[in-house]
C-alpha cells in the first residue's frame, strides 16, 4: 500500500512504488470502489483491433525466433495434431 495526500487542489503526487505502472500523458477514468478506494483505469483511445494486435504481439514474443517452432502458427498446430494423431495409432 502507498501512502500519499490530497492537495488543496486535489493534486495527488504519486508515491515511487506507484509510478512504473502509470503512463505519462494516459488518460485514467478515476472510480470510487465498494471500500472506498479510489481505482485509476487507463482509457485506450485506441481501435480495439489495435490493442488486441497489441496484446497479441506481445504473448507471441514467447515463441519469436525459436527453432523449433515453425514460424506459421497454423503448420505448427498441424504437426502438433498430426504427432498426436501417429503417437495414438502407435500405442494401440
Amino acid at each position: 500500500m502507498a501512502d500519499t495526500i490530497v492537495e488543496s487542489s486535489y493534486s495527488v503526487l504519486l508515491p515511487e512504488e506507484v509510478r512504473p505502472h502509470i503512463v505519462v500523458g494516459q488518460r485514467y477514468a478515476v472510480t470510487v470502489g465498494a471500500d472506498g478506494e479510489l481505482v485509476l483505469t487507463p482509457i485506450d483511445q485506441r481501435p480495439l483491433s489495435e490493442v488486441i494486435d497489441d496484446i497479441l504481439h506481445r504473448t507471441a514474443g514467447l515463441w519469436r525466433n525459436r527453432e523449433d517452432v515453425p514460424s506459421d502458427g497454423v503448420e505448427y498446430v498441424n504437426q502438433l495434431r498430426l504427432s498426436r494423431r501417429l503417437n495414438d495409432l502407435t500405442d494401440s
